[in-house]
């Protein structure tokens, strides 16, 4: 069950979840993503690959990417929104406009982690805390500014969490309301990538484990909402496979002019052959089996690949291995612009240590952590469930393949030093603290990553910096950069 949020007690309203500080957070996230959104004007990292991919939905000349498409249909569409011509995409031409629908997702993501900790119990301070650590983020900040899935992906995955925690403090028809957008979340999220499919399975997990401890007299709205979480998801990955192959009619067969070399070797490499051109059409069915067959034969061969600005998972927590995203020799002036996919060490680090601690105290059993035992458990499922997996691929990935993980580090951060300091009391005045101790915690943590974070942002907007002034915001972490780019 929910917990009471705090400052609240038995037959008073809840909380209002509309504060000040979460239109402030709102707007800082939207100046911060928007701001110089347009520069570099340059094709940066993988936007070569989903320009390309979403043109191709212009040209209707099919393509065979790792991924499942509605990312690519997402940016297809916003394209066709905003006026972009699909040969400006199917050329790989700089198209900075379509930076606009990751932007924005990334600048959503902030106000959702804040509703989402109000509504696992949290009080206002706890949850502007949590916020604030993730938009001062600097990898969050450079990945919500390009022409990139995984930001757009998280948005839906942390959806789903909330529509679900929206679910359990409803009843009847609004309960079914908020299952079925999570469950329309998390298939959205599955169907830009397979790894959105973890947001499902933790609401899963959850879901059954409440569902069998309060099942009585509730067997027909259990089998109601699961089929809401089994078909809601199954109708979306499917249809965005039928959206797919109805705009890529051409080249699909052995002698069709338009398919590429690229396609070629990847459909070869699958071993997966073209059509042959006296085959029939193929089913819906068969064509979707077979390019799900073919993107885990590329992830499996990607197993035999190298990249030099590919990293370990096992060193994502403290972002040892940074990404040059970009970068342009201004020569006339001696000054250098880059674009890194740079971690902010105070959130990252003390996000990481502050876990530990927190993990201790839940082992010694401390009073503050015990009304929070559940919800902190539940986070940390979705932190492992983020992280662990990738122990066992073995294709080449990369830093950005945390921030799923780190979102749920900060949320579960958040809960508990919330719970520790006493964030969680009186909520009528945000700088009651209950003592100068938990103020200057927050105070403290606070003013150094937004000092830090400002520290890095000519790295993450890619403004001109002097050779020693780059390499002074470099020190921190692995000095590596690798600026070509794979998905």
């Amino acid at each position: 069950m929910r917990e009471r949020r705090a400052g609240e007690t038995a037959g008073t309203a809840l909380t209002p979840r509309f504060q000040p500080e979460l239109f402030v957070l709102t707007v800082l996230a939207l100046v911060t993503r928007f701001w110089g959104l347009f520069s570099p004007r340059a094709v940066v990292w993988d936007e070569v690959h989903y320009e390309r991919f979403a043109g191709a939905y212009f040209t209707g000349n099919y393509y065979v990417d790792v991924h499942p498409p509605l990312g690519k249909l997402f940016f297809a569409g916003a394209a066709k929104l905003l006026g972009i011509s699909g040969d400006v995409l199917a050329n790989v031409q700089p198209a900075p406009l379509l930076r606009v629908l990751p932007a924005l997702a990334g600048a959503l993501i902030i106000p959702l982690i804040y509703l989402l900790l109000r509504e696992i119990g949290s009080g206002r301070r706890t949850a502007t805390f949590g916020a604030l650590l993730l938009l001062a983020d600097n990898a969050m900040l450079v990945e919500s500014r390009l022409i990139l899935p995984d930001i757009i992906l998280l948005f839906f995955g942390m959806l789903t969490v909330l529509a679900y925690a929206y679910a359990r403090t409803s009843a009847g028809r609004t309960r079914l309301m908020w299952i079925a957008i999570s469950a329309a979340a998390g298939g959205t999220a599955l169907s830009i990538k397979w790894t959105g499919l973890s947001a499902l399975a933790l609401i899963g997990l959850v879901w059954v484990i409440e569902g069998v401890r309060d099942h009585r007299g509730k067997l027909r709205a259990l089998v109601a909402e699961g089929a809401l979480f089994v078909a809601i998801p199954a109708v979306i990955y499917f249809a965005s496979f039928a959206v797919h192959f109805a705009l890529l009619p051409h080249g699909r067969r052995l002698s069709d002019p338009i398919m590429s070399a690229e396609t070629r070797a990847i459909m070869k490499s699958a071993g997966i052959a073209p059509l042959a051109d006296t085959a029939p059409p193929p089913s819906f069915a068969k064509s979707l089996i077979d390019l799900n067959k073919q993107m885990e034969a590329i992830n499996a061969q990607w197993a035999y690949t190298e990249h030099p600005a590919a990293s370990k998972w096992y060193t994502w927590p403290i972002a040892k291995h940074s990404i040059g995203y970009w970068d342009e020799d201004e020569d006339d002036a001696g000054t250098q612009r880059w674009v890194i996919l740079f971690a902010n060490p105070i959130v990252w680090w003390g996000v990481m240590f502050a876990s530990i601690g927190i993990v201790v105290a839940l082992i010694r059993r401390a009073a503050a952590l015990e009304p929070k035992r559940a919800v902190l458990a539940a986070l940390g499922i979705g932190y492992l469930g983020n992280f662990v997996p990738f122990a066992f691929i073995h294709r080449p990935m990369f830093l950005y393949h945390y921030l799923f993980a780190l979102v749920y580090s900060v949320l579960f951060t958040a809960v508990g030093l919330g719970a520790l300091a006493g964030w969680d009391g009186d909520d009528r005045k945000f700088w009651r603290f209950p003592n100068a101790m938990s103020r200057s915690v927050f105070s403290g943590v606070a003013a150094a990553a937004t000092i830090l974070f400002l520290y890095l942002i000519p790295i993450s907007y890619g403004w001109s910096l002097s050779a020693d002034a780059l390499l002074h915001r470099r020190w921190i972490l692995e000095r590596h950069v690798g600026v070509s780019g794979d998905s």
